[in-house]
């Protein structure tokens, strides 16, 4: 994780699991916090809300800005959020 928008709930150093199942959204997702790639390939990690058209989508932040009506490629459902210091830990013991 390398951005601060959804701080508390990801920190910057964090690792993220995510289904590779690169779908479009379901909705299921909706109101759910999600991996998702937008039409301008930014992946990014965001409670994902219903847009003001078929189609688009709100990105909901933490801390930040709600970025209205976006197109989505696909969206992931998380599995598994690892806190920094952990993450460190298991990028050591790996690398």
């Amino acid at each position: 994780m390398l951005d601060h928008s959804m701080r508390g709930l990801a920190d910057d150093g964090a690792l993220i699991y995510f289904e590779d199942q690169r779908s479009s959204p379901s909705s299921d997702m909706l109101g759910q916090v999600v991996v998702v790639e937008t039409d301008t390939d930014e992946v990014l990690v965001k409670r994902l809300l219903r847009g003001s058209a078929p189609g688009l989508y709100d990105l909901e932040s933490v801390a930040g800005p709600t970025r209205r009506d976006a197109r989505l490629r696909w969206a992931a459902h998380i599995t598994a959020i690892i806190p920094p210091y952990q993450a460190r830990r298991i990028i050591i013991s790996e690398g």
